[in-house]
């Protein structure tokens, strides 16, 4: 995705997609741009009216040489605790940094 098109889809956005929570309409100021890889962007909407987060996902579509859909997916970020930060902090304060051990492999 170019920077025009990136610049059309956050247009589109903040046209049709209010906060879910208290529909207001976001601004510029209250989108982030996460992601940018091809034809998929990655977003975060922040509404400064009730503190509600949305996760976008974004992506472009060919559909024919002259036209391009939009597939958007937004789900409401979770709200990080004083305490998921703890335990965060406990675990890499523990962690030896041995992924494998982590994630172990199945066998076939």
């Amino acid at each position: 995705m170019d920077f025009n098109e990136l610049k059309e889809v956050i247009k589109y956005l903040k046209k049709e997609l209010p906060c879910n929570t208290c529909n207001k309409k976001f601004t510029n100021k209250d989108i982030s741009v996460l992601s940018c890889y091809n034809h998929d962007a990655v977003l975060h909407f922040n509404c400064t009216q009730c503190g509600n987060q949305l996760i976008v996902h974004a992506g472009l579509e060919e559909e024919t040489t002259t036209t391009t859909k939009l597939n958007v997916h937004a789900k409401s970020a979770a709200n990080i605790t004083k305490n998921d930060v703890i335990d965060i902090h406990n675990f890499l304060n523990q962690f030896n940094g041995d992924f494998k051990t982590l994630f172990p492999t199945e066998p076939n």
